[in-house]
């Protein structure tokens, strides 16, 4: 058995056949090849541009109507918060000018 295999879920192994399957995480953050190169930097930027346009159509956007009301819960929230911690400076500030004086 292989280290961190289990019988429902058997580990993969590497096959070196499969060129963008058989590189390690850090070679593709890294965009070094196989054969340790890296590639040409436009060839990079291509690439990146290609697949973040490609993840961009993955994203389902909110409707106007969802907008709105995002918007509103999270100014809401602000305001809340902005709230209560003016009011433990107010608070604080007090307990301060009482302890040390004016």
């Amino acid at each position: 058995m292989v280290a961190g295999s289990n019988p429902v879920a058997p580990a993969k192994y590497f096959d070196p056949k499969q060129k963008e399957k058989g590189r390690s995480m850090t070679d593709k953050l890294a965009n070094v090849t196989l054969d340790g190169a890296r590639q040409n930097p436009f060839i990079r930027t291509r690439d990146f541009i290609r697949d973040v346009i490609s993840e961009l159509k993955k994203v389902v956007w909110p409707t106007q109507r969802q907008l709105i009301n995002y918007t509103i819960i999270v100014l809401v929230f602000v305001v809340i918060v902005a709230l209560i911690i003016a009011a433990l400076d107010f608070g604080f500030t007090q307990i301060t000018l009482r302890i040390f004086g004016n």
